[in-house]
């Protein structure tokens, strides 16, 4: 009897130990990472949120973890533009729930991102799109693409908050428009640059032209330089040879000069000796064959006046 009682006193313990385990194991729980556990007790659901990690909370209590990380919705929306045409645009929205919030959209929306998406972020991006899409023409919406996303971006980022959603980028990923407007925008594009390649090859043929007028005035201006260079040349040849030809009739008149006053001095000198001549000539065509009296060494000739009679 006393094993059994012991074996049952045994018994009994372990099970209080196994309770005791559990009720404590059961005022705690640990949020993951990348999550936010919202508190639920007696089926209320309580504006507090814990953040990743262990928490201790009551053992009647609970904690349901909402995803907080980002993701992304693609959604292609339907509209008309301003000249109706009917565009569709493909817009990714990356997103996360506000962490402090999570408690609200759990309780209004659901724990799960693809409800989300479903009940608030598609129609918003839908009507985002339809509301900026009306403003612009189907060309313009090409145009004025990072224009358009901006809008678009500005009305989805406030609507997704009244829901506390963070909308964190907004992408517009693709225009589609009917078949119809995709040729016509060829064709435009098409004339367009037929009208560029035309204008192209006028404003070539203009740029040749004046590139030929430029040459032949550069051309007529090397040869009216060359001209004037010609001109100057002769005209300073021409001015050399006068110069010259007046230094050469100097050279000659000053020769002349010498050789004239020369010839004067050999004439005058001539001229001298011939009166010396004649004088000497007259006095012995005067002497009458007598020595003077009175000798000497002077020349008896000498002694002759030529002028008596």
């Amino acid at each position: 009897m006393r094993d059994n009682k012991s074996l049952f006193m045994l018994i009994g313990a372990g099970v209080v130990l196994v309770l005791v385990a559990t009720f404590m194991l059961s005022c705690y729980e640990i949020v993951d990472p990348g999550h936010r556990g919202v508190h639920v007790s007696f089926g209320t659901l309580t504006e507090e949120s814990y953040d990743e990690g262990l928490h201790f909370k009551a053992p009647w209590a609970s904690i349901h973890e909402v995803n907080i990380q980002e993701q992304i919705v693609v959604s292609a929306a339907g509209a008309a533009s301003s000249d109706l045409q009917t565009v569709t645009t493909e817009v990714a929205v990356n997103y996360k729930p506000e962490a402090a919030m999570v408690w609200w959209l759990y309780q209004n929306l659901g724990k799960s991102g693809d409800i989300w998406r479903t009940t608030k972020l598609n129609p918003i991006i839908g009507e985002s799109v339809k509301s900026v899409t009306a403003k612009y023409t189907a060309e313009n919406l090409i145009k004025h693409r990072e224009e358009v996303k901006g809008e678009i971006e500005r009305i989805i980022t406030q609507r997704a908050l009244g829901s506390n959603l963070i909308v964190t980028a907004v992408n517009i990923t693709d225009f589609k428009f009917s078949a119809s407007f995709d040729h016509a925008i060829e064709a435009k594009v098409q004339a367009e640059q037929d009208t560029l390649r035309a204008r192209n090859e006028l404003e070539k043929e203009k740029v040749e032209a004046e590139k030929k007028v430029v040459q032949s005035e550069a051309e007529a201006k090397m040869k009216e330089l060359q001209a004037s260079a010609d001109r100057k040349a002769t005209e300073e040849k021409a001015a050399g040879q006068a110069k010259q030809i007046e230094l050469l009739s100097i050279a000659n008149s000053e020769a002349t000069k010498r050789e004239a006053d020369a010839e004067a001095e050999a004439n005058k000198v001539l001229l001298a000796t011939l009166d010396k001549k004649i004088l000497e000539n007259k006095r012995l065509e005067k002497w009458d064959g007598k020595l003077p009296k009175v000798t000497g060494s002077t020349n008896p000739l000498l002694l002759l006046n030529p002028d008596e009679e």
